[in-house]
């Protein structure tokens, strides 16, 4: 047992703040459950978004080929329509992917703050752990203080008496 599991096990002593302590540490734990999921939602945003533009791509190429190598203009027109309608999926891909983005940076931002105020909240349970032990401390030695004092009359007692 390290002299850190020593204090966190000191009888008697009472954090003020525990409560507060406790319920940023649950909150903790749900931002982490949230931003995990949210990261996974902007990935799979990411990854439809990086398809549709390989596929625009693709069709660019295929359309360019198709111009020198002459193109019916009924196929250039559907190819046109397609492509169109690709480009619009794409723009709206990039508005989920910044949106879930968006969610995510907050999400993280959320987190370091409940972190930072956790770190805060421990430092000043530290404090109020090493302050509790210091009283200890001083209690003891007046009592052993006493004791002495005590012991040193008796015997003074016995002896002068």
């Amino acid at each position: 047992m390290d002299v850190e599991d020593s204090i966190m096990s000191l009888k008697g002593f009472k954090f003020s703040l525990e409560a507060p302590l406790k319920v940023k540490e649950l909150h903790k734990s749900q931002l982490e459950v949230k931003l995990a999921k949210a990261k996974k939602k902007m990935d799979a945003y990411k990854r439809a978004l990086v398809l549709l533009t390989m596929e625009s791509d693709e069709l660019h190429f295929k359309l360019a080929d198709s111009l020198s190598a002459g193109i019916k203009a009924v196929n250039l027109i559907e190819l046109n329509k397609y492509l169109n309608i690709l480009s619009d999926r794409i723009a709206d891909a990039q508005i989920q992917y910044r949106e879930a983005s968006d969610k995510f940076a907050a999400l993280r931002n959320s987190l370091i703050d409940v972190i930072n105020e956790i770190d805060i909240l421990e430092e000043l349970k530290e404090k109020q752990e090493k302050e509790y032990l210091k009283e200890i401390q001083k209690k003891e030695e007046k009592d052993l203080e006493e004791r002495i004092n005590f012991h040193t009359f008796m015997r003074g007692g016995k002896m002068y008496g």
